[in-house]
C-alpha cells in the first residue's frame, strides 16, 4: 500500500508492552503470583524505549515468572490462563471497558501466541546497533 501512495512506510505492530508490567508488579511482589494470562504459545513484549527507535521485540514465554523469581529471590508462580479470574482481579483498579479490552487481548495471547518470526530479533537489533531492552531489565526496575 505505501508504494501506491508514493512513500516508504514501516508498520509497527507491537504485541504487548513490557512497560505495562507496572500494573501487575505490585501483585507479583506482594502475592508471589504472575497474574496475567499469556497462554502457552508464547508472546513478544516490547519496551516503549525500543519502539521509539524500531519495532523491537523480545520473545517471552512463561519464563516471565522465572525472571520475577530470580529478581525478587523468591518463588513466583504463573497464575495460568484463567481469563475470568484475571478480569475480576483487575476490577480493583481498572474501569470496565479497560478490563474488557485486556480480556480480549489476553484471549488472543492464549489462542494464537504472540511470538516473533524467525530472524526478527536479529534483524531488529541491527537498526539501533545495540541490544534491545530486556524484560529482566524492566522487572529489576520494578522490583524496587
Amino acid at each position: 500500500m505505501p508504494e501506491t501512495l508514493g512513500f516508504r512506510a514501516t508498520i509497527l505492530r507491537p504485541a504487548c508492552f513490557i512497560d505495562n508490567e507496572v500494573m501487575i508488579a505490585d501483585v507479583v511482589r506482594r502475592h508471589n503470583v504472575y497474574p496475567m494470562p499469556i497462554g502457552s504459545k508464547g508472546m513478544a513484549m516490547v519496551d516503549a524505549r525500543d519502539i521509539a527507535e524500531i519495532a523491537a521485540i523480545e520473545r517471552i514465554r512463561h519464563d516471565v515468572a522465572a525472571i520475577w523469581t530470580e529478581v525478587l529471590g523468591r518463588p513466583i508462580v504463573y497464575r495460568g490462563d484463567d481469563l475470568g479470574g484475571f478480569e475480576a482481579s483487575m476490577a480493583n483498579f481498572m474501569q470496565v471497558w479497560m478490563r474488557y479490552e485486556m480480556r480480549i487481548m489476553t484471549e488472543r495471547y492464549i489462542s494464537d501466541g504472540m511470538i516473533p518470526q524467525e530472524g526478527d530479533h536479529e534483524r531488529l537489533v541491527k537498526l539501533p546497533g545495540r541490544d534491545l531492552h530486556s524484560y529482566r531489565e524492566t522487572a529489576l526496575a520494578l522490583a524496587g
